[in-house]
């Protein structure tokens, strides 16, 4: 062999071996992808964490698995560390939109609301049709009460997607004040849509269209779509029928008391104060004046003070188990647990056929203080009246653990992670019962999804300890 075969013979085999090195590698970095994004999609994060990390080391450079990890943190709330990865997305890839997106949700979740336009925006410059970055910014200019944005921004998230529900439930709601004919239109497709709650405020966002149709007075019709709104959590619509029902119509109290609520919503806590003690001024014979200030009240730590505008609006509407609720739980905010527990007891007496009274007086005996034969009591009278609801179920479960009963809470457990195969509490509930039973296998399965799809950090915790040190 000449000198120059054997020269073209070993630069043959150096590429040789380099083409086969960068082909493992791509692979490799490929099955990661794939199996970091199975894990994700069947929400099995603690498992998507450890392949997203292998793939940051095996990869440094790609914004891909810091992008993923960001995602996954924001769904279990863990904001720092979200935060910590889109920026790291984002200093990689300045033109990933999906970084930027999530940048301006934490942004939005915290309340800065300008930071998070900022964001989104730079999010829909680098990628137009990117339809979470449209969708998000309509909801934040909506918050900022920049109405004509927040309809573009909604009108272009559908331009992405035509079946956007919230983009037509939000559209519906815009419009219902000047063009009811359209706002129908969009509120029905989004009653259509896979989201059970903004399905049924869609439905009744209609009923109350249908209502005031034709109606002449501009005063009622402001003031039924103010209080729609506030029923919707859309304080900044509210604000602005809510100060025009006002207008036209200065002596109707019920406006103004929600008037006061809305700006409360909205943070304005010293105006909020102002048209809530002038309504209770104008009218003190008002409920709904003395209620409201009583939340703004509690809300500022000022509990002696709410608990007697409470029980002033009590004893102006006896009827309202909501009041007798708020009550409670203002008592319960001050620790005097026993006192509390007889407002929770007398508000599910009151509204004995509305499931949620019920479950707060379980949930308080179950939780907060420990009464099993009460709150299994008051468990079975919430699934008696909502048996599929995943809450109330579960509290029946955990009722009977704690009643000493744990294979008749077995069940209720189990029914409620059917209704809501999200639902933390409930897994992490069952991996208790489990353990006690003697299924460490359903036990540590129970924990592991608990770990994982908690989002506020309490269960995952607990969960974790449960497990005690990985090997």
């Amino acid at each position: 062999m000449t000198k120059g075969a054997m020269a073209r013979a070993l630069l043959l085999s150096i590429v040789l071996v380099l083409a086969a090195g960068l082909p493992r590698r791509h692979v490799q970095s490929t099955i990661l992808v794939r199996h970091g994004d199975q894990y994700r999609a069947a929400k099995e994060y603690s498992r998507a964490i450890d392949v997203y990390q292998e793939l940051a080391v095996l990869r440094p450079q790609w914004a891909l698995p810091y992008l993923r990890l960001g995602q996954i943190y924001v769904a279990q709330g863990k904001w720092e560390e979200a935060q910590g990865e889109f920026t790291t997305a984002w200093e990689l890839d300045r033109g990933e939109a999906e970084a930027l997106v999530g940048l301006g949700e934490i942004a939005h979740h915290r309340g800065d609301l300008n930071a998070a336009v900022a964001w989104l925006r730079l999010a829909t410059a680098s990628d137009p049709r990117n339809t979470e970055a449209r969708y998000q910014l309509g909801q934040v200019y909506l918050k900022l009460s920049r109405f004509d944005l927040a309809q573009q921004e909604f009108q272009s998230t559908l331009l992405c997607d035509r079946h956007h529900q919230g983009a037509h439930y939000y559209l519906g709601l815009l419009l219902a004040d000047h063009d009811a004919p359209l706002a129908v239109e969009h509120l029905r497709l989004a009653g259509a849509g896979l989201d059970p709650e903004q399905s049924e405020r869609a439905e009744g966002m209609l009923l109350l269209l249908q209502d005031i149709a034709g109606a002449d007075e501009s005063a009622y019709t402001a003031a039924r779509l103010g209080h729609a709104y506030i029923k919707c959590e859309v304080p900044s619509l509210a604000l602005t029928q809510l100060e025009r029902a006002i207008s036209l119509q200065p002596n109707n109290h019920t406006a103004r008391a929600y008037l006061g609520y809305a700006l409360f919503a909205l943070g304005d806590l010293e105006r909020a104060q102002d048209v809530l003690r002038e309504v209770t001024h104008l009218a003190p014979k008002h409920p709904l004046g003395h209620y409201f200030l009583a939340v703004l009240h509690r809300s500022a730590g000022y509990l002696p003070t709410a608990l007697w505008e409470f029980k002033t609006s009590l004893r102006l509407d006896p009827s309202n188990a909501a009041v007798y609720a708020d009550i409670a739980d203002t008592y319960q905010r001050m620790e005097l647990y026993v006192i509390a527990g007889e407002w929770y007891r007398s508000a599910a007496r009151t509204a004995p056929h509305e499931a949620g009274f019920s479950l707060l007086l379980a949930q308080f005996y179950v939780d907060v203080l420990p009464r099993p034969e009460e709150g299994l009591a008051a468990a079975r009278q919430a699934v008696a009246v909502t048996p599929d609801d995943p809450v109330t179920q579960d509290l029946l479960g955990w009722a009977n653990y704690l009643a000493g009963e744990p294979a008749q809470a077995q069940a209720p457990l189990e029914r409620a992670i059917a209704l809501d195969p999200d639902f933390a509490r409930a897994y992490y509930h069952l991996g208790v019962v489990s353990a006690r039973l003697g299924y460490q296998e359903t036990a540590r399965w129970a924990y592991e999804r608990a770990i994982d799809l908690d989002s506020d950090g309490q269960y995952r915790d607990r969960a974790i300890a449960e497990l005690g040190p990985s090997d």
